[in-house]
C-alpha cells in the first residue's frame, strides 16, 4: 500500500487514541456526590500528600461553601492508614449554577508514584431561598493512583477544552471527520473500511 493510502488511517489511528486515551483516566473513580459533582479528569494526590480537584455546582441555586473535610486512606488494604487533610483552600466561597470551583489541601498522607489511594471528602455548604439560609452537605469517593500534579493539570486542561467547546460539538466534530476520512479513502480507490 502506497505512503499517500496509509495517511489516512495513521490519522485516524491517532484520533481513536486520543480520545481514549483521554477518557481512560488512571482508573479513577468518583461516587456519591449528588449536587456537587467532581470533575473527573480534575483530581489528584501527590506521593508529597498535595491534593487537588475540580468540583462543579450541578443545582439551581449558588451554593456559599464552608471548610470542606478530606480524609484519605491509603488503597493498599482495609486496615491501611489514613490521614485528615490539612490547609484546606477554595478556589471561591460562592459558586453559582453550572461553574466549576478548585479544592486543594496539604497533608494528605502519601507514598510512591501509582500507588492506590481513596479520599472521602465532605463539602459543606448553604443556600439562601428567599432569604432563608439552609445548610447541607455534599460528599462522596474520589479513588486514583498517587500522580505529579502536572500530569493531572494537563487532563484538566483537556477537560476544560472539551467543557468550553461542549461536547456535542466534539461529538459533531468527530462524525464529520469519520464521513471525510470514508469519502477520501473511497475517492482514492483504498481498500477496508473505516
Amino acid at each position: 500500500m502506497s505512503e499517500k493510502h496509509q495517511k489516512p488511517k495513521k490519522l485516524l489511528s491517532l484520533l481513536v487514541l486520543s480520545v481514549l486515551s483521554y477518557s481512560i483516566v488512571a482508573a479513577s473513580t468518583e461516587s456519591g456526590f449528588t449536587r456537587i459533582k467532581a470533575d473527573r479528569s480534575c483530581y489528584a494526590i501527590t506521593p508529597f500528600g498535595g491534593f487537588k480537584a475540580t468540583f462543579k455546582n450541578t443545582g439551581g441555586y449558588p451554593i456559599y461553601l464552608k471548610t470542606s473535610e478530606i480524609t484519605v486512606m491509603d488503597g493498599s488494604s482495609p486496615r491501611a492508614p489514613t490521614w485528615k487533610c490539612e490547609n484546606m483552600q477554595s478556589s471561591a466561597e460562592v459558586v453559582n449554577p453550572g461553574k466549576y470551583f478548585e479544592l486543594s489541601a496539604s497533608g494528605c498522607g502519601g507514598g510512591s508514584l501509582g500507588d492506590p489511594y481513596s479520599a472521602y471528602i465532605v463539602i459543606p455548604y448553604y443556600v439562601v431561598i428567599r432569604g432563608i439560609q439552609s445548610d447541607y452537605a455534599d460528599g462522596g469517593i474520589l479513588t486514583g493512583s498517587l500522580e505529579g500534579l502536572p500530569e493531572m493539570e494537563q487532563r484538566c486542561e483537556g477537560s476544560k477544552v472539551l467543557r468550553n467547546i461542549g461536547y456535542p460539538l466534539l461529538a459533531l466534530f468527530l462524525v464529520v471527520l469519520l464521513f471525510s476520512v470514508a469519502r477520501y479513502m473511497k475517492r482514492e480507490g483504498v481498500e477496508g473500511s473505516i
